[in-house]
């Protein structure tokens, strides 16, 4: 693994002027991404930083968050979504999959990604799904239906890898140099240097023995039916016999996949995204009588009793103080 970033150092992390942000700022907005959500679930002080590169139907971004947390990422139709770690500190897995330095991932076949990890970096492609799928056909001389996405993890040499990352560094780099009018051209446009890059990385990656594959898709399925059904309550009340029946499993089904795909029983991890949306109001609102609880009430949280002791076990402060304090970090 490449050596700790530092959160005061943004060329370290990705090139990009994007300042750091306080809470996390969603890719969404500018990326075919339907979801994307994180979730801190251990205590302290949450920080992220998030840098993307994009042009025509291509994407790149890179994310350094802290403290452990779950991200959820899926992404609109027609597009598919590849996944690289670059430097982690403790437990990482993408859709239960421990992270490994010299792998290229392709979680559910490109379309969603659970990561859950402490602090670490990570490096998120996007491209679109036929364009990708018509490239390696016509390179392995097969139908794009019969292109094999079934491994969610392919392991590449660690000479690949590292060139891998080497590359699209590189064009991410130059992608928002040409942005900045620091770059006056001359390379491959960038969609064509991204699908080039992560074909190649494909193409000559071997599918990787994953523990449990047929348990782990089961168990993604399980969880993203949960986590449909806790978005269709629109912050209102959700139990965990609403959770079975969504996801068609008993409750023992339920928790041994949210275990492994969210290091937590699915109501706490619920109970969680609750609050990390009750900071994110509390983030962008202004100081005024009876702003915490309205932030509580949105986030779906109605024991306002226990609101505060657990949003401070959790974030490290009173929620009041995150109301009135400095958002720079």
């Amino acid at each position: 693994m490449a050596p700790k970033p530092s959160f005061s150092s943004t060329d370290r992390l990705a090139c990009s002027s994007q300042p750091a942000l306080l809470d996390y700022a969603p890719v969404a907005p500018r990326l075919p991404v339907l979801e994307e959500t994180v979730t801190q679930i251990e205590a302290g002080e949450f920080r992220a930083r998030v840098a993307t590169a994009s042009s025509g139907g291509a994407a790149v971004f890179q994310a350094h968050v802290v403290p452990k947390s779950v991200g959820v990422t899926v992404l609109q139709p027609g597009f598919i979504g590849f996944a690289i770690p670059h430097w982690w500190d403790g437990d990482y897995r993408i859709n239960g999959i421990p992270a490994s330095s010299t792998s290229l991932y392709c979680p559910d076949g490109g379309r969603s990604c659970h990561i859950a990890a402490s602090e670490r970096v990570t490096t998120g492609i996007i491209l679109p799904r036929d364009t990708f799928l018509e490239t390696v056909a016509a390179l392995s001389g097969v139908d794009p239906d019969d292109v094999p996405l079934d491994a969610d993890a392919l392991e590449l040499t660690p000479e690949g890898a590292a060139g891998l990352r080497r590359d699209l560094n590189a064009i991410m780099a130059r992608e928002v140099e040409c942005q900045q009018g620091k770059d006056a051209g001359g390379g491959k446009p960038f969609e064509e240097a991204i699908l080039t890059t992560i074909v190649d990385g494909f193409l000559s990656a071997s599918s990787a023995e994953t523990f449990r594959r047929s348990f782990l898709r089961s168990a993604h399925r399980i969880v993203r039916r949960a986590e449909d059904r806790f978005a269709e309550a629109g912050g209102g009340p959700v139990s965990l016999a609403d959770l079975c029946r969504a996801a068609g499993v008993g409750k023992s089904a339920l928790y041994e996949a949210f275990h492994f795909f969210c290091d937590m029983a699915p109501m706490a991890y619920f109970q969680k995204r609750r609050l990390m949306g009750a900071r994110s109001a509390l983030i962008g609102a202004r100081p005024a009588p009876g702003a915490v609880k309205q932030a509580a009430l949105g986030a779906g949280i109605t024991e306002l009793g226990r609101f505060s002791s657990e949003y401070r076990n959790l974030f490290g402060e009173l929620p009041s103080v995150t109301l009135t304090r400095s958002r720079k970090w």
